[in-house]
């Protein structure tokens, strides 16, 4: 199984890096899902981003296309959904993908998502 994981924000947010969390409003699935949260936190915590505790945390709970709603509308200033989410809903119609950006992106040789963190097998 590979898993890569997003962290995405309004273009015009304040916020570049992990750090930037501090008090900010963070939209999840759920605290237990690996690729709507627990990556992205080991991600922090991995980068020495320690903001954990001081994120508020939303949860949306499923379907993940709830996280990107939440930033959309200005519920929350970032949202974590697992890779392929922003693609599948680009595809159907239901996102402009200008109008989110991924947070330190990273670029996965033959990986067709966007993703932030490492694939994990």
């Amino acid at each position: 199984c590979v898993t890569g994981v997003q962290t995405c924000a309004l273009p015009i947010s304040p916020i570049q890096h992990w750090q930037d969390l501090r008090g900010q409003r963070v939209a999840i699935v759920s605290k237990e899902s690996l690729g709507g949260y627990q990556m992205q936190a080991y991600a922090m915590q991995q980068h020495g981003a320690d903001v954990l505790d001081s994120i508020q945390w939303i949860q949306t709970r499923m379907p993940q296309d709830r996280v990107v709603q939440a930033v959309l509308t200005g519920t929350a200033s970032v949202g974590f959904v697992r890779d392929g989410v922003l693609e599948d809903m680009a595809r159907l119609g239901q996102l402009d993908l200008d109008r989110i950006r991924i947070l330190e992106p990273q670029s996965l040789a033959n990986f067709p998502h966007q993703v932030r963190d490492r694939k994990s097998t």
